[in-house]
């Protein structure tokens, strides 16, 4: 039995193609999704999004999820695809599937590249940084800290201690961090993940330096949060750190 379903595909406003990222593989050719290079398709994300990858990506893990849903059926549909219906057999839709899983995983890694290509154009958060934030309602639940290493802060005593308190509201998370330790001897970057299981994907990055009991708040939104967890992780430019999720959210 056949059926119809719609899957939404992304029209590219097509330029100038070039040589892909290195660090980033190309995207799959397929006869479901097309032929396109990187530079095409971050100029789409850069003319209907303003530079913003949210969007697209939500598009994408959508396209992906009804597909695997057909593919529970074990049986054929009439997918809209590119804005034509095609008829689609059950092997089609694996294909499909394959193709589409290939397709998320590049555009993500070039989401993340340019987050943290854009670290070279800040040094400092952006959004609310005096001490007061952590005064926020429902910012004092579930509170971790965390501790950094320092050379310089373990001869004189004073260790650098993080407290980090998340909280959700309306399906948006906020983190605050508090330096409840000595001064940076220099910068970190704090990263915002999404979480899907073993998978993650970064939001967005900050290149910063606290002082003494400053407090810093981070907010993702709920159209960010596509997978329903947030994590933050924290990497100090004045040791070699393991990367670990440091704080996470669940907020729907």
């Amino acid at each position: 039995m056949s059926f119809r379903r719609t899957i939404f595909a992304v029209a590219f406003l097509f330029g100038a193609a070039s040589q892909a990222h290195a660090e980033c593989p190309p995207f799959p050719e397929s006869e479901y999704l097309g032929s396109f290079t990187h530079e095409q398709v971050k100029n789409y994300v850069n003319k209907s999004a303003g530079g913003d990858w949210t969007p697209y990506l939500v598009t994408l893990q959508k396209n992906l999820e009804a597909l695997q849903k057909l593919q529970k059926s074990d049986e054929g549909a009439v997918l809209n695809v590119r804005g034509q219906p095609v008829r689609v057999d059950a092997t089609g839709i694996n294909r499909y599937i394959y193709a589409s899983r290939q397709w998320l995983a590049v555009a993500q890694c070039l989401a993340e590249d340019q987050v943290l290509a854009s670290l070279n154009n800040f040094t400092t958060a952006a959004g609310d940084t005096t001490t007061k934030v952590a005064e926020t309602k429902g910012i004092k639940d579930n509170t971790k800290v965390v501790g950094l290493d320092n050379q310089v802060a373990s001869l004189t005593g004073k260790p650098i201690k993080l407290k980090i308190s998340s909280s959700c509201e309306a399906g948006e998370t906020t983190f605050v961090v508090t330096n409840d330790g000595s001064d940076w001897p220099s910068t970190g970057t704090f990263s915002m993940f999404r979480i899907d299981g073993p998978n993650r994907q970064v939001i967005s990055a900050r290149r910063m330096s606290l002082t003494a009991g400053e407090t810093k708040m981070f907010k993702v939104t709920k159209s960010q949060n596509m997978t329903g967890e947030v994590g933050m992780a924290i990497d100090p430019s004045w040791y070699k750190r393991t990367f670990q999720i440091d704080a996470s959210a669940k907020c729907q």
